[in-house]
């Protein structure tokens, strides 16, 4: 699967949390395994399976020795020779994702809005010729288009999307965490585009974009591997927590 993202010949790889099952370090560890082989920078952000055992800073840490650049409520800046820079910043997105007993183990800057907004306008991403969010769970509603009426409210931080909003240097959000929201949307406040990491949503296992940095406009260039719906558990008319959105990998996002 992760060869699928070399061919496609990304910038870099990100990927929208999950990427556990269970959260512990035997998972991140055949994860890890795989990102350190696949040859590009691959960034990441954590999601509320990753906190399930209580091993989330394990987690983080086996990813972070193969290389894997994870945010916590930080930024990365990337230099793209003759295209400019690209900023990734990036957090879980909300403390009420995990289980209550996990909650305790969230640090403030997985969730905190005004910490969020802080990294989106720091001095060490000014250079940036283009931003991105990488947030597990969704700021903005529209990204959870399709879901359950009774689920909605549970499945995006409104108030990470206005520290989203109010940034007018991002130029792309990206989630996961949803089971039936949109794979892409614009936001109504703002008008960004954001694009769904989750495989339950786009039906691949992959997907590759392409950012105009100067106009925000997004295309998809790989559609990448489908999903295979029985990889963790069987399909189901209303599917519950349980399957790891895969990584999705972005192309020459400041080309």
């Amino acid at each position: 699967m992760l060869a699928a993202i070399g061919e496609s010949h990304p910038d870099v790889v990100v990927v929208c949390g999950d990427i556990c099952q269970r959260g512990t370090a035997e998972q991140a560890r055949i994860a890890a395994a795989e990102c350190a082989g696949l040859g590009v920078l691959v960034v990441a952000v954590l999601g509320n399976h990753d906190y399930l055992s209580g091993a989330a800073d394990e987690v983080a840490a086996i990813l972070a020795e193969a290389g894997v650049v994870v945010l916590r409520g930080q930024s990365v800046l990337l230099d793209l020779p003759g295209r400019g820079r690209l900023a990734l910043v990036g957090a879980m997105g909300q403390m009420e994702a995990v289980t209550p007993r996990q909650r305790h183990l969230v640090p403030a800057a997985e969730y905190d809005p005004v910490h969020y907004r802080r990294m989106l306008t720091h001095r060490s991403i000014r250079a940036a010729t283009a931003v991105v969010s990488v947030l597990h769970v969704p700021g903005f509603k529209t990204a959870t288009s399709g879901e359950p009426e009774h689920l909605v409210e549970q499945m995006f931080n409104p108030a990470m999307g206005r520290a989203v909003g109010r940034s007018r240097r991002v130029r792309l959000c990206l989630n996961a965490h949803c089971h039936r929201g949109c794979e892409r949307y614009r936001t109504r406040s703002s008008g960004l585009r954001g694009r769904s990491a989750s495989c339950r949503v786009t039906g691949t296992l992959t997907r590759t974009y392409e950012l105009d940095p100067r106009t925000g406009r997004v295309a998809t260039v790989h559609e990448g591997l489908p999903w295979p719906a029985d990889l963790y558990d069987k399909p189901a008319p209303h599917p519950g927590p349980g399957v790891a959105p895969r990584p999705t990998s972005a192309r020459n996002l400041a080309s």
